[in-house]
């Protein structure tokens, strides 16, 4: 081991001889690695040294275990001072080296100010300055080697600034949601330093929850949309302590939400943009291609039949709707009169005609701060089922997401129109910051698609069309699959910028050094279920007054038992989230309920994730239609 230090250490375990020497981590943010190699001692030594104790000590004691094997470990060690972005950022960038690591730690708080070591100090002064370490899952010095260019790919953002970060306090409107099964969110604020009050119905975050401790407070409020606003700036005036920003992870609310904002001289995107992408005429409106048709009625489309003519097929949808409920692709006069009828009376009276756009499907998200695009990525939305109709279908939700993989298998060219265009899309509507989930297609004829969905490379054009933009975050799993693909968290980002803590968004807004780090996708299987099943792990699904989205505890979905028993998958599987939809508000015709399950699968080589994707969908379906028997 050339080149290495070498010292002896008295643990708990026992004796041990230690190897260890600095790394420098070049890239963008540099940043120093100690390496430690621990081997037992098989005879006592009299020159023997007794650590001090720290976090960084403690971790090497834990780790070091019962004493009998050696152990590789990686401190990560700063250069500079500075204030760290957010604590749990080691955690967050290595989530996916599982390969590589079996323990991560960091050791720092929020907001924490650290310090370097001095050029000359001793291994004990170095560790007291480590920020975090990871425990190698092959203990060699040849490994603490090949782990180091991983380490700084993940590692090269400015996780650190160089002033002190305010500590401070946002409320976030929000449906009731499992709390645990979207931990992320809330991890992710509390790594902020943030003090996050939740305006909400319910108790499902009440002050006994196991972690109620990464929020403030819980404020019950009534959330029904005619004068939230102003029952939400009521709440945050009278709460006794100031805020300095208001967000909200759901589509319906955004516009409420910035009027309140605006009530409170917090900072917030102009009222009218949020209304420009919640209603899909505005949106329509401000691009220059494709027909559309408004109409409030059957009797008012019979009005304008002619102005639809024989440009079948056609998508009819609400003008305000959100997870693709009452959206139907149709192909026929008496089919569009069918549609028209059920979208009309989903929450607004008004209904969108358009064309239907062959071609692949796809998604990009965008950061965007004070006009400048700071990170965008492009995703793979495989076909609906709504995509492979030929006739009129309304028993299943027709545009229900399948199957999105990122990144994307687009041509290059293609991406760069994509984000070109959809910027200045986001521009057009009066955004300048924010996090913006926008989806579209490339125009193709059906012959130019494969199978799969995806555009044929050779025959391209890169005519791109605009379905919607969403003034939030993608959901949950999308926005997880963007993290543990690309490194970046949509939530933590827009909870900086509610609070215009621009300094934060720039950092955290850098994705891993050479882009994305492997394949994710995200999947959905909708079940349809009888209400028997409904009630064996919803009892009271009578009394729930709005039944769609209802959160279906982790405990009881067989997900995790069926992955278990499917070579890959289990390694594979990120997280999962279940609910049920009654089949009403997707304007299905039968009574009928969807138990929605989504997955997250991610792993370096794209076709282990396309394998792992399809192969448990029939398995699961069966399992969940006997929970009910």
């Amino acid at each position: 081991m050339q080149g290495w230090n070498i010292d002896n250490w008295k643990l708990l375990a026992g004796q041990f001889t230690v190897h260890w020497r600095l790394l420098t981590a070049e890239g963008l943010f540099p940043f120093r690695t100690l390496d430690i190699f621990l081997r037992p001692l098989t005879h006592a030594q009299d020159d023997i040294t007794t650590l001090e104790t720290n976090k960084a000590t403690d971790y090497i004691i834990r780790a070091a275990g019962s004493g009998a094997s050696p152990i590789a470990i990686k401190f990560i060690l700063p250069i500079q001072e500075g204030f760290v972005v957010r604590s749990d950022f080691l955690e967050l960038r290595l989530e996916t080296a599982k390969d590589l690591f079996t323990h991560i730690q960091s050791f720092v708080v929020p907001r924490q100010q650290v310090f370097p070591a001095p050029e000359t100090a001793d291994i004990y002064t170095i560790l007291r300055s480590a920020i975090g370490a990871v425990t190698l899952r092959q203990s060699t010095p040849e490994c603490l080697d090949t782990s180091q260019d991983d380490i700084s790919r993940r590692l090269s953002f400015p996780w650190l600034l160089s002033k002190p970060i305010p500590r401070r306090r946002i409320a976030m409107v929000s449906e009731p949601t499992d709390v645990v099964a979207t931990i992320r969110r809330w991890r992710g604020a509390y790594a902020l330093g943030l003090d996050l009050v939740i305006l909400s119905t319910g108790s499902w975050f009440s002050d006994d929850h196991e972690l109620s401790y990464l929020r403030e407070a819980f404020v019950v409020m009534d959330l029904s949309l005619p004068g939230l606003a102003d029952r939400i700036v009521d709440k945050m005036r009278y709460y006794g302590r100031p805020f300095d920003g208001v967000v909200t992870p759901m589509s319906d609310w955004l516009e409420q939400i910035a009027r309140a904002a605006d009530t409170l001289g917090l900072p917030t995107a102009p009222e009218s943009a949020f209304r420009n992408a919640g209603d899909k005429s505005l949106t329509r409106s401000l691009e220059s291609d494709g027909w559309s048709l408004v109409v409030t009625s059957v009797d008012d489309l019979g009005r304008n039949l002619p102005l639809v003519g024989t440009t079948y097929p056609v998508v009819v949808k609400p003008v305000s709707g959100s997870a693709s409920r009452c959206v139907f692709k149709v192909h026929d006069e008496h089919g569009l009169l069918t549609a028209v009828e059920k979208a009309a009376n989903l929450n607004d009276t008004r209904v969108l005609i358009e064309e239907y756009v062959h071609g692949p499907e796809f998604d990009v998200n965008f950061v965007l701060l004070d006009g400048e695009v700071l990170f965008s990525e492009v995703s793979d939305d495989l076909p609906s089922y709504g995509d492979q109709l030929t006739a009129n279908d309304f028993d299943n939700p027709n545009f229900g997401e399948t199957t999105v993989i990122m990144p994307t298998i687009l041509p290059i060219e293609a991406t760069k129109v994509i984000e070109k265009k959809f910027h200045q899309t986001l521009l057009r509507h009066g955004f300048t910051n924010g996090v913006f989930h926008v989806e579209g297609r490339l125009r193709s004829s059906p012959e130019q698609e494969q199978s799969n969905g995806v555009l044929d490379e050779q025959k391209t054009n890169t005519s791109v069309y605009l379905h919607e933009v969403n003034a939030r975050p993608p959901g949950y799993n999308s926005s997880s699959s963007t993290m543990v693909t690309y490194g970046i968290d949509y939530w933590a980002l827009q909870l900086l910028v509610a609070l215009d803590d621009g300094d934060r968004v720039r950092a955290l807004s850098c994705p891993f050094s050479g882009g994305a780090i492997g394949t994710a996708a995200v999947n959905n299987i909708p079940v349809a279920v009888d209400i028997s099943t409904v009630k064996a792990v919803v009892p009271d699904i009578e009394s729930i007054k709005d039944p769609h989205m209802i959160p279906v505890d982790l405990k009881a979905d067989p997900l995790i038992r069926v992955a278990s028993n499917i070579p890959n998958l289990s390694r594979c599987l990120v997280q999962h989230r279940t609910t049920l939809n009654d089949g009403k508000s997707y304007g299905n015709s039968t009574s009928i309920w969807w138990w929605l399950t989504t997955y997250l699968v991610f792993d370096k080589d794209r076709s282990n994730v396309l394998s792992s994707s399809t192969v448990i969908a029939s398995v699961y379906e069966q399992v969940v239609k006997s929970l009910g028997r």
